[in-house]
């Protein structure tokens, strides 16, 4: 029912938790599936990087008008409240908090939090608050290629690439 009252929202608080005691097992399932997909890829001779997606509530940027609604709990679009759950903003902020941590830490696992700091337009779109506009997908794939490329996982790819680019044709093949 658009713009109407919100139906009660069963989440993690009707079971007594808090998002701070219920943040370190989220984060510890995620690292857990964060192992498998580096086992899957050590076994099957692939790489495999991690992002952590920057949200309305997480990073330094100045939000827009529209984006100080969706953080606020509201959408302009509909009037619903954030995700329809009030209690989603802090459990999303209490696992990147700890999650920004590890990320630290592990060399395939990058954060792209900060990448709309300095973004003066609209780059979350809903009110999940983690969608984002065709801007801010293009700003995010611009970061996740360039660190990518950076960090050498390319490896002889990039080398066949620039050939192809420094020849103007495909490289010849063996």
């Amino acid at each position: 029912m658009l713009g109407g009252p919100q139906a009660d929202v069963l989440n993690y608080t009707a079971f007594g938790r808090t998002a701070e005691d219920l943040a370190p097992e989220i984060v510890s399932m995620m690292l857990g599936n964060y192992d498998i997909v580096r086992g899957l890829a050590a076994q099957w001779d692939f790489d495999a990087v991690f992002f952590l997606q920057p949200t309305v509530w997480t990073g330094a940027k100045r939000l827009t008008p529209e984006e100080a609604l969706l953080r606020d709990g509201a959408s302009a679009m509909d009037g619903f409240p954030v995700g329809c759950d009030p209690d989603w903003e802090p459990i999303l902020v209490a696992c990147y908090m700890r999650l920004e941590e590890a990320a630290d830490s592990l060399p395939d696992m990058y954060s792209l939090v900060p990448i709309f700091d300095d973004a003066d337009e609209t780059v979350y779109i809903d009110y999940t608050g983690v969608h984002l506009t065709p801007f801010g997908n293009g700003i995010a794939a611009e970061e996740m290629a360039r660190f990518i490329v950076n960090s050498g996982y390319l490896g002889d790819l990039l080398y066949e690439y620039n050939q192809i680019a420094d020849t103007g044709g495909p490289p010849s093949i063996p």
